[in-house]
């Protein structure tokens, strides 16, 4: 996964596709702040953590914390393809291609026929 992981970096890179996370202005993040409540200290912690897109994501986007796998601008993956759910902004999910869809389909049909032969 890693290494597949660096080819999908190394080809976002030479075709020139955003990476990395961006916020509403479409700045590059580097990091994003977490508030939540600490019981031992009683008071609100506030913790800055790099900025990661959700793993299918090439780059994510628009707003503070653009880490959720719905949050993509482009997908990791060779064969996948945004399916835009925010129109707004553009952002979505990255699911498989039409074509690789069907074709998984089709191999899946005919093994399940061949074994029930």
């Amino acid at each position: 996964m890693k290494q597949f992981l660096g080819v999908a970096l190394f080809a976002g890179i030479a075709s020139g596709q955003q990476q990395g996370c961006y916020d509403a202005d479409k700045n590059k993040l580097t990091s994003v702040f977490r508030t939540y409540w600490s019981y031992w200290s009683d008071t609100e912690v506030v913790e800055e953590k790099p900025c990661q897109c959700h793993f299918s994501c090439l780059a994510c986007g628009y707003y503070e914390k653009p880490i959720q796998s719905n949050d993509c601008i482009s997908c990791a993956e060779e064969g996948y393809e945004l399916r835009v759910e925010f129109e707004e902004d553009g952002t979505g999910f990255c699911v498989q291609e039409m074509s690789k869809r069907l074709s998984v389909s089709i191999g899946m049909l005919i093994s399940t026929y061949l074994i029930s032969l």
